[in-house]
């Protein structure tokens, strides 16, 4: 008995130790396929179009948490981005990304940021992006909150995302969920 709790009680600080070393990995932003500019450049145009909306998120509990005071981005469909909300979201249509506790996130390169369209959520949770081109973008929003536990405040949620095409001077109306 003595012997099984000494070998489980190895196997717990194996376990930490190697978590804690996966944490102090930096986080490796998406680098391939690389970002090709002029994939990106319809983008970068003035348009007619708008997205407006709210992003939000419905807990275990029942409570909904949305990205008052957080970041809500615009990003154009490209063969980058779209490999990003693959692996990130694992979908391309909508989805939820949780930072994982332990290893590496998924994060845009540096060379994508011109592109990314960037603001915060209001008070209640909205957002509006307007003067966008016709086209298809990512709406990608930081809704997080920090829950205590036993072992201190934890944070919770993720980044939700949601596709949204858009075409002849159209304002689209979203919420962006899980």
């Amino acid at each position: 008995m003595k012997l099984r709790k000494a070998l489980a009680t190895g196997a717990f600080i194996g376990l930490c130790v190697t978590g804690a070393a996966d944490a102090k990995k930096k986080s490796q932003p998406l680098s391939d396929p690389p970002i090709d500019a002029a994939q990106f450049e319809w983008s970068t145009k003035p348009g007619d179009n708008a997205i407006e909306g709210e992003a939000m998120v419905r807990t275990r509990g029942g409570d909904v948490k949305t990205c008052a005071g957080l970041a809500v981005s615009v990003l154009p469909v490209t063969a980058y981005t779209d490999l990003y909300a693959s692996r990130a979201f694992r979908s391309t249509q909508a989805g939820i990304y949780v930072p994982p506790l332990f290893g590496k996130p998924v994060n845009l390169a540096p060379e994508a940021s011109p592109f990314v369209r960037a603001k915060r959520c209001n008070s209640q949770g909205q957002f509006s992006f307007k003067g966008l081109p016709d086209g298809t973008y990512y709406v990608v929003a930081k809704v997080t909150w920090e829950a205590p536990t036993r072992y201190g405040l934890v944070t919770q949620g993720g980044d939700v995302m949601q596709r949204v095409e858009l075409r002849g001077g159209e304002t689209k109306e979203l919420t962006v969920t899980q």
